[in-house]
């Protein structure tokens, strides 16, 4: 069992990140051609410290910094981490740091663990070179924090090391049972590309040992995600009006094969036991109408679900092992399904969130059948534990 949810690498996140002003860079000198070399196998880059904690002052009492969240992961509907940043009182952007958070209640309380020893990376928009901005576990041991740069750790947390990637930049990772996927992308629009060139890697989720999938190539702005021993990668354009799918054996066990994707504007996807299901919705309109589609054969055939006419688009889908859906985009809210997208419902308590109402971005996942949770990026964390019918905000510090 395994349920992420992750502040959005595209323009929708655009809004949350400039409520927090960190300069960013990411050094971005590697080539298409860089997909030939083996990721995960020599010398990591130095660990870059993360920043300290300003002691700023304002004349307010001191108070210990809430924590914003970025990204969470789950391996079972107890256990959990989550990715953030601190926000202190009164110090301003150069007081906040990047922290990692652990909850052995389903979400209810977090404990200081340890985290990456590197800053926050903006993926899609540079960061420092080992920057990250998302988290995943596979079990109590094995877990990654990456975006744009990798990071891993097999004791826990009690240890992180920097994965060599050889220049690229890691946007999108997920991890089931005992296998992990990446996109590997050497570099985009900041290298004088229109569209960047992307390789899915796998590797054995207790080994550094990442090795490129046949076939698992394409242009530009990767998703993967997986359903069992199968794995996908979904892709748009810049303008997100072309998309493109690909799905095979995890394990790289077989060249991975393109998939009829049944929309092409900007497509979000997710799977689970219940199937894979896909959501498109177009740019750059208000209202945005948007799509929903789902596959029980591993995405040979779909089946259109109710239309959706959304204030925005989509960050991201994801489906419950039972099949209830749950979609979330800035502006848009959290839409919930019960009965397999005929019907979708909306929740008051997110949607008229003021980070929502502004805009900023929104990420969302079911944890089991009856547990999820939604992020609104560096602001606000929302639980639910009866499939969705009712949330519960939570403040981490």
């Amino acid at each position: 069992m395994r349920r992420t949810a992750s502040a959005h690498p595209f323009p929708a996140r655009a809004a949350a990140a400039a409520a927090l002003s960190v300069a960013l860079a990411v050094a971005c000198s590697a080539s298409p051609h860089t997909l030939s070399a083996r990721p995960g196998h020599g010398v990591p880059a130095p660990v870059r410290p993360a920043a300290a904690e300003s002691a700023g002052s304002c004349g307010l009492p001191p108070r210990p910094p809430v924590v914003g969240p970025l990204s969470a992961s789950f391996v079972s509907a107890s256990v959990g981490w989550l990715l953030g940043i601190t926000l202190p009182a009164c110090s301003g952007p150069g007081g906040s740091r990047l922290v990692l958070r652990k909850t052995t209640d389903g979400g209810r309380q977090w404990s200081p663990v340890p985290g990456p020893p590197t800053s926050w990376g903006r993926p899609g928009a540079g960061g420092t070179a080992g920057g990250v901005s998302q988290v995943r576990f596979a079990d109590p041991r094995n877990g990654w924090a990456f975006g744009p740069g990798l990071w891993a750790t097999h004791d826990g947390g009690a240890s992180w090391h920097q994965v060599a990637t050889h220049g690229a930049l890691v946007d999108s990772l997920e991890v089931m049972d005992d296998r992990v996927i990446a996109a590997f992308t050497p570099c985009g629009a900041q290298c004088g590309r229109p569209e960047p060139a992307f390789a899915v890697y796998t590797s054995l989720v207790a080994r550094d040992d990442w090795r490129p999938v046949a076939g698992a190539t394409g242009y530009g702005y990767p998703q993967v995600v997986m359903d069992g021993g199968t794995g996908y990668a979904v892709s748009r354009d810049q303008s997100g009006s072309r998309g493109t799918l690909l799905g095979g054996p995890a394990d790289g066990s077989a060249r991975w094969q393109p998939r009829p994707l049944p929309c092409a504007a900007k497509p979000a996807a997710a799977a689970s036991g219940a199937g894979l299901v896909l959501a498109c919705a177009a740019l750059g309109t208000h209202p945005t109408p948007a799509q929903e589609y789902r596959s029980t054969d591993d995405g040979r055939t779909w089946q259109r679900l109710t239309s959706l006419l959304l204030f925005d688009g989509v960050d991201t889908i994801s489906i419950s092992p039972r099949g209830a859906i749950i979609i979330a985009g800035a502006y848009s809210g959290l839409l919930m399904s019960w009965d397999d997208g005929r019907t979708w419902h909306g929740v008051p308590l997110v949607d008229h969130a003021g980070v929502v109402e502004g805009g900023g971005s929104l990420e969302a996942a079911m944890t089991t059948s009856h547990q999820g949770f939604a992020i609104a990026a560096m602001a606000q964390i929302w639980f639910t534990y009866d499939a969705g019918h009712t949330w519960t905000p939570v403040t981490i510090q």
